[in-house]
């Protein structure tokens, strides 16, 4: 147990350092231009540097906490092989999530904090905004090799990188510590939205992270949230796509979060429930023999 303590002191004193790091960048431009590089460049630089970000924020801290206090790399639990039935299961419940999520994500834009934080108020939306205008730039694909690019960069790497260290090990060493699947699995969702430092959004996507720990306590491997963090990441690079070449419509990357669409909401929410319903019942039955 004092080597379980060890680690989660240890990841939670990374985590700390990630937001100490994020909340001072936050609002800072990273202008690549200024180097001489043209626009397409410059955004390529940035998200090949994403890439080996994410491995050197997220991965490498992951491994080297394991090392140190003497677990294996199998505590990660990507050694477990999951049924393919919960597979295409989580996959649905990502699927399905999208109209409720960003309804979410509209209710959670119009939050507005007491007059007297009326200065974090605008900082925050200031960050956002900023996160936005870059997101967009890199949302800009005109061919299959920037889709594929996106797809890597944005919903591969930040799945892998960010699921080892969230679920993979923050939310199994609280499960650990607090003895309650719940609490771990809610505490590293809370965590994990913060670590974004997108505050507008920071409802949903807490609720994709607790969804996302769920998947990986039922099914026992870390495969099915990696799946899951990848088809909500990889959906928006794709309809993103889709959209620039205008075969679909924009509305389609914003269903569920204009007027009149709650029938939309609340179809999405009943699908959810029905999916992790089905999830449940078809879960690994011993969650215990990867946890200890």
């Amino acid at each position: 147990m004092q080597k379980s303590k060890l680690a989660l002191l240890l990841t939670l004193g990374w985590f700390t350092l990630i937001m100490f790091v994020t909340v001072l960048t936050m609002g800072q431009n990273s202008d690549l231009e200024s180097l001489g590089l043209d626009g397409d460049m410059a955004i390529m630089i940035m998200k090949i540097s994403q890439i080996f970000s994410v491995l050197m924020v997220f991965v490498a801290p992951a491994i080297g906490i394991v090392f140190l206090t003497n677990e294996k790399l199998r505590f990660l639990n990507l050694h477990v092989k999951p049924k393919a039935i919960l597979l295409v299961l989580g996959t649905l419940t990502m699927v399905f999530a999208l109209p409720l999520i960003n309804y979410l994500a509209e209710w959670n834009s119009t939050i507005q904090l007491p007059e007297a934080l009326q200065g974090i108020q605008s900082w925050m939306e200031a960050a956002e905004h900023q996160a936005e205008v870059l997101t967009m730039k890199f949302l800009e694909m005109d061919s299959v090799g920037d889709l594929i690019m996106n797809l890597i960069v944005m919903a591969v790497a930040a799945a892998v990188c960010e699921e080892i260290f969230f679920r993979g090990l923050m939310q199994r060493l609280l499960v650990k510590f607090t003895k309650n699947i719940h609490i771990g699995i809610w505490i590293t969702a809370i965590l994990f939205s913060a670590m974004h430092g997108q505050f507008m959004g920071f409802i949903p996507r807490m609720i994709l992270g607790a969804v996302l720990g769920y998947l990986y306590v039922w099914s026992g491997s870390l495969w099915v949230p990696i799946l899951g963090h990848f088809v909500n990441n990889g959906l928006a690079v794709i309809v993103a796509y889709f959209i620039g070449l205008e075969t679909l419509s924009p509305e389609t990357e914003t269903i569920g979060s204009e007027e009149g669409q709650l029938g939309f909401v609340l179809a999405s929410f009943g699908l959810v429930l029905a999916m992790l319903s089905l999830f449940y019942k078809n879960k690994f039955s011993d969650y215990q023999t990867h946890t200890n």
